[in-house]
């Protein structure tokens, strides 16, 4: 699916990385301020697909490294 049809990916989850992925940050990084044993720099975003949130953690300043199983997905954007 995420070979052949990789074009499609940004299209289902349009919605979902505009609205949701911000929030999902805001939530990570509150867990990280209450649960962090020193500051968080570096993330590993695991199965990032073509972006997720690890361009919104960039921004915000992050050191970000996206993994997925798709080279497709990665390659993509």
């Amino acid at each position: 699916l995420y070979t052949k049809y990789v074009w499609l990916y940004d299209i289902i989850y349009k919605g979902h990385v505009e609205e949701t992925v911000p929030k999902i940050i805001d939530f990570v990084e509150q867990i990280f301020s209450i649960d962090a044993e020193r500051r968080v720099e570096k993330i590993l975003d695991l199965a990032c697909g073509t972006r997720g949130p690890t361009l919104g953690l960039a921004k915000r300043g992050y050191v970000v490294v996206g993994v997925d199983l798709s080279e497709e997905l990665i390659k993509y954007n």
